[in-house]
């Protein structure tokens, strides 16, 4: 299915306020976050936890609705382990944010393992030594994240953030800017 360019470009023109608007705030809140790492580590822990008290509560208002059928183990379980995780996560934002860094540093480090080992299928394609790199780039900073708990843990989850808000941003500004540089149909 062919994208229609100057179609794509007229609805980004006619929304271009909410581009701007947009990448205005995810560059403030973006550099917000890379400036003040803690704070914004403890609001994404925060956060976490309170969905997790949520998702806990609905789980187990689920399995209390299906009790007849028989079907409550999965729910029950869940919404158990999502309310304590949560509640931990709020009521120790700290420890929690270490956990979470930990569990990143985990992630980071098998992702990038996997996809060193795919970017090996590709071979010779065009590309797949980027995709090596990449993943070898993952597993070390996955170790540098593990090597820097306890400590890493209150800053690594507030400037991985901020740097993604702040890349959204400028990418949402980038797009605004190019809509009006692109003559109309």
């Amino acid at each position: 299915m062919a994208v229609d360019t100057q179609q794509v470009y007229a609805k980004i023109r006619e929304n271009a306020a909410w581009y701007w608007g947009g990448g205005i705030l995810f560059v403030i809140m973006g550099a917000v976050a890379i400036l003040v790492p803690l704070v914004a580590t403890l609001a994404l822990t925060l956060l976490i936890g309170i969905l997790f008290i949520i998702g806990g509560v609905y789980e187990l208002a689920r399995a209390y609705r299906h009790r007849a059928g028989g079907r409550v183990f999965g729910p029950l379980l869940f919404g158990i382990l999502a309310l304590i995780a949560g509640i931990i996560l709020v009521a120790n934002p700290l420890e929690g944010a270490v956990t979470l860094t930990l569990f990143l540093g985990i992630f980071f480090i098998v992702s990038g393992v996997f996809r060193t080992i795919a970017a090996f299928d590709l071979r010779p394609a065009r590309g797949w030594g980027w995709m090596v790199f990449g993943g070898i780039l993952s597993v070390v900073i996955g170790v540098l994240i593990l090597a820097g708990l306890p400590q890493s843990g209150v800053w690594v989850l507030g400037l991985l953030i901020g740097i993604d808000f702040l890349f959204f941003g400028v990418t949402l500004l980038a797009i605004a800017m190019a809509s009006r540089q692109t003559p109309a149909a």
